[in-house]
């Protein structure tokens, strides 16, 4: 099996397993797409890692207070939204490290 391959079936697996938490992660990096990216899914041109991260902070903390809390512009769980700031900051860092550029 290939590591695509390998992904791929990881990803159905998690959305088998945690499929609101799966959902509500898609929405935002959808949503996010559309208002930073012009609707290419990924990190916009000029988001680094550490801005990427602070943002997912102030999530965190509104998750962090009330767990219930939502975002006012999309009314996506704060948890989401740090969520996906998260996987965007990862995707930064893994993508340098591995010598790709953006």
């Amino acid at each position: 099996m290939t590591a695509a391959e390998q992904l791929e079936q990881d990803l159905i697996a998690l959305a088998r397993a945690i499929p609101d938490g799966m959902a509500a992660l898609v929405r935002v990096l959808k949503h996010g797409a559309v208002k930073h990216n012009g609707g290419q899914l990924g990190s916009a041109p000029g988001w680094t890692a550490s801005r990427h991260a602070e943002h997912a902070h102030d999530h965190a903390v509104s998750a962090a207070i009330a767990p219930e809390s939502r975002d006012a512009e999309t009314g996506e769980l704060d948890a989401a939204h740090g969520a996906a700031r998260l996987v965007l900051t990862a995707q930064l860092i893994e993508s340098v490290e591995r010598g790709q550029v953006w």
